[in-house]
C-alpha cells in the first residue's frame, strides 16, 4: 500500500518499486496496542492502510489527551523522536483493528540517501506535512469548538464517524458534553 500511495505522486521506475517495497513489513494491530509508547524512541516509520492510530500524552492529572487521528493513507511516527533520536513526548495507539505497514528507521536511512524517488516523495510531503502543521497550530488552537468539529467533518467525515465520543472530544480539546452539543447543532 505505501507503494501505491508513493506511486500517486510521484513516477517510480520497476527498480524503485523493488527497492521501496522490500522494506515495508505489513502488519496488523488491534484496538489500544501501541505503536510506540511516550518515552520511547521513534525506530519506525508507519503508513496506514486500514485503520486509524491516535497521538497521545498522558496529562498530570491522569488523563490522556489526543494530539492527532491519523487516518487511512497517512504515514506517521513520533516525528520529533524519529528524526532527532530523543525520547518521544507522545504515545501513538491503534484505535479499532489497523493495518499497518512499516519501515525501520535505519531502512528508511539507506533508502533516502540512496533512493532519488523515495527522497523526492519524502521532501515533497514534509513540505506539506510542515504547511499543514503550521495551519493547524495557528488556526486551530483559535476555532470554536462547532468550527473544529466542522473542520474534522470537512477533512475526515469517515474518521468522526468511526472514533469514540471520547476521543473526539480529547482531539477537540472540549468535553463530551460540548461535543455532544456542538453534534446537535451541525
Amino acid at each position: 500500500m505505501p507503494l501505491q500511495f508513493i506511486s500517486q505522486h510521484i513516477q517510480l521506475k520497476e527498480k524503485d518499486k523493488i527497492a521501496i517495497g522490500k522494506y515495508f513489513k505489513r502488519n496488523q494491530w488491534d484496538n489500544g496496542e501501541f505503536l510506540l509508547k511516550e518515552g520511547g524512541y521513534a525506530k519506525h516509520l508507519h503508513f496506514i492502510e486500514k485503520g486509524y492510530v491516535r497521538s497521545c500524552y498522558h496529562r498530570e492529572n491522569g488523563q490522556d489527551k489526543t494530539h492527532w487521528i491519523y487516518v487511512e493513507d497517512d504515514f506517521l511516527t513520533s516525528w520529533y523522536s524519529f528524526f532527532t533520536h530523543e525520547p518521544s513526548f507522545e504515545s501513538l495507539q491503534v484505535l479499532g483493528n489497523a493495518t499497518v505497514h512499516s519501515i525501520s528507521l535505519t531502512d528508511y536511512g539507506k533508502l533516502y540517501k540512496t533512493n532519488e524517488a523515495f527522497n523526492s516523495f519524502f521532501n515533497g510531503y514534509y513540505q506539506q506535512l510542515i504547511a499543514e502543521m503550521d495551519y493547524l497550530s495557528k488556526t486551530f488552537m483559535h476555532m470554536t469548538a462547532k468550527e473544529k468539529y466542522q473542520y474534522l467533518l470537512e477533512t475526515s467525515p469517515k474518521m468522526v464517524q468511526d472514533i469514540k465520543l471520547g476521543i473526539l472530544a480529547s482531539l477537540l480539546d472540549i468535553s463530551q458534553e460540548t461535543l455532544s452539543r456542538v453534534r446537535k447543532q451541525v
